[in-house]
């Protein structure tokens, strides 16, 4: 847990140094007003993936941006698990293992990515959902993690345009001290800045991320 603190420490002092400022990735009332319905949804059953088969833990963090890039392009950028260190703040190695033969560029439920971050933190992070090109779903665990019944997810929804829309959850449960510190500003930080670097990459033109509070 020590270890845990002072990396977060250090993490949050980058954070603070880094905040975005995408001036190409602004908000609109519009868009504000949908992150609230969506709150509101808590987004059980988009792109056909159901949540509560996999945890028990309440949407805590949702994001979304809208990007021009083509839809295939983008979930195959978001696939691409050592490539994360393009755009996940303090990442700097990403190791992937396989249960079973996939092609190139390619995933599976069952496939690992062990990341290394700034600090010596380790996490691993296996797909347990995967519906391509649309999204996948993965947990994730480390010795000083202190999320339980962790669930990622990240989706792309394509309009009519040839763009679309990229979709970020996380579901998890957090006690005690660990909960003071890290909610709600210990998560989504970090989420803003990738998402001010993947704006970059993927054409985006407007992001949000938000802390879910949890329903009355």
């Amino acid at each position: 847990m020590a270890q845990f603190k002072a990396t977060l420490a250090r993490g949050w002092d980058w954070i603070k140094a880094n905040k975005p400022r995408c001036e190409s990735c602004s908000l609109n009332g519009d868009e504000l007003k949908n992150a609230s319905e969506g709150r509101k949804r808590m987004a059980t059953n988009d792109l056909n993936f159901d949540p509560t088969k996999f945890t028990s833990a309440r949407l805590q963090t949702e994001g979304w941006m809208k990007f021009t890039d083509p839809p295939e392009k983008i979930f195959a950028l978001l696939a691409d698990h050592k490539g994360m260190t393009q755009w996940l703040p303090l990442l700097k190695k990403v190791t992937v293992t396989h249960t079973q033969e996939v092609a190139p560029g390619e995933s599976a439920v069952g496939t690992a990515r062990k990341m290394v971050f700034e600090g010596g933190i380790t996490l691993v992070e296996t797909v347990v959902f995967w519906n391509p090109p649309l999204c996948y779903a993965y947990g994730t665990k480390g010795k000083v993690f202190p999320l339980q019944n962790y669930i990622g997810f990240m989706g792309v929804e394509p309009d009519k345009k040839g763009g679309g829309k990229f979709i970020f959850r996380e579901y998890f449960d957090v006690q005690g001290r660990v909960k003071q510190a890290i909610l709600p500003h210990g998560v989504v930080p970090p989420m803003r800045i990738a998402m001010r670097k993947l704006c970059k990459l993927i054409g985006g033109t407007e992001y949000e991320v938000k802390h879910v509070k949890a329903p009355h």
